[in-house]
Order: C-alpha cells, then sequence, then structure tokens
C-alpha cells in the first residue's frame, strides 16, 4: 500500500473517530443540563450520616457546612463538587462519632486528663 493511501485512511479514520466522540457525548451533555438527583450528588449518604451523628450528639459544624455546599454544587449542578463535599460532610460526621465514642461518660478521653 503506497503512503498516500495510508495516510489518507488515517485521515479518514481520525474523522470517523472524532464524530464518534462528538455524537457519543451528546447524551451526556444532554443529562449534565438537567438537575442532578439528590442520590447522583451523594447527598442522601451525607444527610443520613449527619442525623445519624446529630442523634447521637456527635455532630460537627464542620459537617454541616460541608453538606450545605454539597447541597448548594448540586443546586448548581456541579456533581464532581457536590460529591467531593458529600464525602467530606460524611468523613466529618464519621470522625465525630468516633470522637463521642472515644469520650467516656463525663467527657474526658478515656485514661487522660481533661
Amino acid at each position: 500500500m503506497p503512503l498516500s493511501a495510508s495516510t489518507a485512511i488515517l485521515a479518514r479514520l481520525r474523522r470517523l473517530m472524532l464524530a464518534a466522540l462528538i455524537w457519543g457525548s451528546v447524551p451526556a451533555l444532554a443529562v449534565a443540563a438537567d438537575s442532578p438527583s439528590p442520590e447522583t450528588c451523594g447527598l442522601d449518604s451525607a444527610e443520613a450520616a449527619i442525623a445519624t451523628a446529630r442523634e447521637r450528639q456527635a455532630l460537627w459544624t464542620t459537617a454541616v457546612k460541608a453538606l450545605a455546599e454539597a447541597r448548594a454544587a448540586c443546586r448548581r449542578g456541579a456533581v464532581v463538587d457536590a460529591l467531593a463535599w458529600s464525602l467530606r460532610a460524611r468523613e466529618l460526621a464519621r470522625l465525630g462519632l468516633i470522637q463521642r465514642d472515644a469520650q467516656t461518660g463525663d467527657g474526658r478521653p478515656p485514661g487522660g486528663q481533661p
């Protein structure tokens, strides 16, 4: 096969791949234009973690702020940011529960001074 024929085939293949890439991303763009669901943003699990920490009186204010940021990002349609903030809220709620469980009944750390 001559060099010019293989170059033409490669150029056509590149155009076909580019067209497939563009057409494949159109549905994704249409979905992104819609408002994402709370499940997509990770809000449901973050809200459950916050509720658990609140019930056990182990809720940190930073967890509540992270959940508020996640909700705001989800409303904006920034799913990646919402997922990051939701993960942060869940982690802060989990750490609050760990801190609460580590404390004795009188509020002092186990085996230590206040």
